[in-house]
């Protein structure tokens, strides 16, 4: 009966929704359902602008701590997208070539996948990732996220996203 209801969607927002830290200005959104298409599966469009970066750490070794050429690189699945390289900074802001359009599903789940880099002729090092899950998304809005980089020493990355869940039809 009724009770059974209740209890699923409990479980629901402790589930997905959960595990995305949201931010104060996103908490209206907290009770809004994930956008899930037919049978259960994301399928659509997400939107990505990368804006920037605040408070890169380098921990290479190297006794100058300075960065060479900062890019973001997005990950969908197979499709990825890199945002051109800004030279010597640990705030980089980006305002070209920095918006993507990734396919998404059909499938169970999806996350856009980050991953900052600081470039050189020698190497790639990763000075962090961060990874957002689409169905913690709230469908058909812009969203704008800054959070701490995973392994980044405190670095953070802010960008805007935007899922468009379509219909599925078979």
């Amino acid at each position: 009966g009724r009770q059974v209801s209740v209890s699923h969607s409990a479980s629901f927002h402790e589930g997905p929704l959960a595990r995305l830290p949201r931010p104060t200005s996103f908490q209206s959104h907290y009770s809004a359902p994930a956008a899930f298409a037919r049978d259960g599966l994301l399928f659509g469009a997400l939107y990505a602008i990368v804006h920037g970066c605040y408070n890169l750490v380098i921990n290479d070794g190297d006794d100058s701590g300075e960065v060479s050429d900062v890019l973001v690189v997005a990950r969908l699945g197979a499709h990825e997208e890199r945002t051109p390289s800004v030279n010597n900074d640990l705030h980089p802001i980006w305002s070209n070539d920095n918006r993507f359009r990734f396919r998404v599903g059909p499938a169970q789940a999806a996350a856009l996948q980050l991953e900052v880099m600081d470039h050189t002729a020698l190497r790639n090092l990763s000075l962090g990732t961060l990874s957002v899950p689409v169905n913690a998304l709230v469908p058909g809005e812009w969203q704008r996220l800054r959070y701490p980089l995973k392994d980044g020493a405190g670095g953070e990355l802010e960008l805007d996203v935007r899922w468009e869940p379509e219909v599925l039809r078979h």
